[in-house]
């Protein structure tokens, strides 16, 4: 069995954590000359940038063990808490939701015991069982702040609008991607009792990734992230069962091979790596495996992402209210639609004396040629019986649909922008 020398590992932290430096430093800069200025998350950003690369350097100058770099370490995940609670404020939910501010105080308070730790460490480092402790109780709170971090995360991405998320995209990256690595650092660090080298000699490129993602994050082209207020954003729970769940596998699988010992446990590390590998090369490209999963966990882990009341009660105010004196009732009716679904225009067809679909108007889509007639009697009377809605995509990639693809007009499925 092939090792890795301490040196060789020590060094390469070394390198990576000089490398993490500058790339935060650098992305920095960035953030500071070409970031949208009027985003109230950037200063945050700012923050978060400026004390990972004091961490990183830390790290490479004296060891990422060392009571420096530790104590740089709970400084730089206040940051990244208080820029995940910035993201929220660009769109005005940390005012809206209570949960989020509760969340995010806990989160700080779990952090700042670890300073204190550092502290007892010190003054009782003659005493190898309290130590060990400490430790324990270490990687205990870096795993809640690590696992409520990731839980704000998702709400963060999953609750903002289709038209927010292009630019939330980068960022939620550069901290999923980042409290990730953090999860397996501190769940391996808590099962073996002892930090584990070679993760930490790879924290420095971990850095690194979030500062680029950032980086490239804090360029948009609007200045903030619209919202739709209507939404009523609820914590889902699927994230924190997904993480307890790994979590607890981790625990149990390796208490499990721990206590074979021998031989025998070495066969079972074997064997449980075979098995999941093969598992994931059968269950991964599997189409139908994936789409029976999304189901499933939207049908029974996930809370509808719309309040039906207030959608509804906006629904009605947009068709009864011209608030345009050219908006027609058509008009209207589109838009209110349209509202729904985050869709930027519409168009609505109506049927003629002869049972055919006839353009009646168009909201904010006028680039599309629509004949007349626009479809035949077989294309509604097709929709009104299954009762579907279709999602365009799958109609053009050749996807089964509950609906005869026959019945579907050639103009709708060749316009690209037409999705459902």
């Amino acid at each position: 069995m092939f090792g890795i020398s301490t040196n060789l590992i020590q060094a390469f932290g070394t390198f990576a954590g000089i490398t993490g430096a500058v790339a935060c430093v650098l992305a920095a800069a960035w953030v500071y000359q070409r970031g949208e200025a009027q985003r109230r998350d950037r200063g945050a950003a700012l923050l978060a940038l400026a004390l990972a690369a004091l961490w990183a350097g830390l790290a490479a100058a004296l060891g990422a063990t060392d009571f420096s770099s530790q104590l740089a370490e709970s400084a730089r995940n206040i940051a990244f808490i208080y820029l995940l609670f910035r993201l929220f404020a660009n769109d005005g939910r940390d005012a809206s939701m209570r949960m989020v501010r509760s969340l995010v105080i806990t989160l700080f308070v779990v952090e700042l015991f670890q300073p204190s730790l550092l502290v007892l460490d010190q003054r009782i480092a003659q005493i190898p069982e309290a130590q060990a402790l400490i430790f324990q109780i270490s990687a205990i709170l870096h795993l809640l702040v690590t696992i409520g971090s990731l839980v704000l995360l998702h709400n963060l991405y999953a609750g903002a609008a289709a038209t927010s998320r292009g630019l939330l995209r980068w960022s939620a990256l550069a901290l999923a991607s980042f409290w990730l690595f953090e999860l397996n650092y501190h769940t391996i660090a808590y099962l073996s009792g002892s930090s584990p080298d070679l993760l930490t000699a790879l924290q420095g490129i971990a850095i690194s990734a979030f500062a680029v993602c950032l980086g490239m994050g804090s360029h948009s082209q609007t200045a903030g992230l619209g919202f739709s207020p209507s939404r009523a954003v609820t914590f889902r729970s699927l994230s924190l069962l997904l993480i307890t769940g790994y979590l607890l596998a981790m625990v149990v699988i390796a208490q499990s091979l721990a206590a074979m010992g021998g031989e025998l446990g070495r066969l079972s590390q074997v064997g449980f790596l075979v098995l999941a590998c093969v598992v994931a090369i059968i269950w991964i490209p599997s189409k139908k495996a994936r789409d029976w999963l999304r189901v499933n966990l939207t049908k029974h882990l996930f809370q509808h992402r719309y309040d039906y009341r207030a959608e509804w009660l906006r629904f009605t105010d947009t068709v009864g209210r011209n608030e345009s004196n050219d908006a027609t009732l058509h008009d209207r009716a589109i838009k209110a639609i349209a509202d729904i679904t985050d869709s930027r225009g519409g168009v609505l067809l109506i049927p003629n004396e002869e049972a055919e679909l006839e353009l009646a108007s168009q909201w904010r889509w006028t680039n599309v040629n629509v004949p007349s007639p626009a479809a035949d009697f077989g294309f509604a009377g097709g929709l009104e019986q299954s009762g579907y809605i279709i999602d365009f995509d799958d109609l053009r990639s050749g996807a089964e649909v509950p609906v005869d693809p026959a019945i579907f007009p050639r103009w709708l499925i060749d316009n690209e922008d037409v999705w459902a």
